[in-house]
């Protein structure tokens, strides 16, 4: 009962770290309860550590977002010649790489799939994904081909343990569907554009 009332007040906020560390040593109502007291303190100590951490990654990544990504290029792309000019800045430009990585790692999705889409999403828009395929052929660019792909799979590695091969079958799919998508948009605001 009484442990029930202290992970109660722990989860409400009304007990800090040090006020519990207090109680447990100068009071012998907990004695029988000490060890597992000790365990929720450590439990809860390293919990405030992995918060700490997640908010410094977030604010690093919200300042690469925020315009300290050194490239001169907007995403998403539209045009294959500002994908080429991209890449080349990428490749010219001094942590451009692992700051690309970082960020693109933190747009979310929970599987390798969304992680993978919502890349590609941020990256280019359905048209210019719509002239490639993974391997070429059939009148259509080698996506496979560009050093892009290389920051695609890192950046969804970071946060999914998953193979290269599951990535480029995500990439596959989702080029091989971007004409559907400019179809489905393009009747999207056709019928918002009958209704105004």
């Amino acid at each position: 009962m009484i442990l029930e009332a202290i992970e109660l007040r722990i989860m409400a906020g009304i007990y800090s770290l040090e006020q519990l560390k207090a109680m447990m040593g100068t009071q012998n109502l907990f004695a029988s309860y000490q060890p597992v007291l000790n365990h929720v303190l450590q439990k809860l100590v390293k919990i405030e550590e992995q918060n700490s951490q997640i908010i410094a990654l977030l604010k690093e990544q919200r300042k690469t977002r925020g315009g300290l990504l050194p490239l001169k290029t907007e995403c998403p792309i539209d045009h294959y010649d500002q994908l080429l000019d991209f890449i080349e800045e990428i490749e010219e430009t001094q942590d451009a790489k692992h700051l690309l990585v970082s960020y693109l790692s933190s747009l979310g999705g929970e599987g390798v799939v969304s992680k993978t889409n919502r890349i590609l999403k941020e990256l280019m828009t359905d048209k210019l994904a719509s002239e490639f395929n993974f391997c070429g052929g059939h009148h259509k660019r080698a996506f496979k081909e560009l050093q892009i792909i290389n920051i695609i799979i890192d950046a969804v590695k970071v946060t999914t343990k998953s193979s290269t091969l599951d990535i480029e079958n995500a990439i596959k799919v989702w080029l091989k569907h971007a004409p559907q998508r400019i179809k489905i948009a393009a009747a999207k605001a056709e019928k918002r554009n009958r209704f105004c």
